[in-house]
């Protein structure tokens, strides 16, 4: 599954596959609920993300919190680790689905 969207205002998603829904949590926290889960939790998921006034931005597993087959929470933070929200979010899991 993959999903590109625009984390700023109102979130919305450019284009996605397996997915079913983001939910913006919070200023650069999202959860990414999968179409069609995937076998187990110990699925890979990277991402990247752009932020039109920050230099470097990342993308991250939401502290204390883990995948489940069904969704994912991540992160996205600035440099000094303030979470910010971003203007594009790319994220991709791979894994055996269901």
């Amino acid at each position: 599954g993959w999903v590109v969207f625009n984390g700023t205002g109102t979130l919305s998603i450019s284009d996605s596959y397996n997915v079913s829904s983001v939910t913006d949590n919070g200023t650069g926290d999202y959860t990414i609920a999968w179409d069609t889960d995937f076998s187990n939790a110990n699925y890979a998921v990277s991402g990247m993300a752009m932020k039109s006034d920050t230099n470097a931005v990342m993308v991250a597993h939401k502290r204390n919190t883990s995948p489940t087959a069904s969704s994912v929470n991540i992160i996205t933070a600035s440099y000094t680790s303030s979470l910010v929200d971003c203007d594009r979010v790319s994220v991709m899991a791979a894994g055996d689905r269901t």
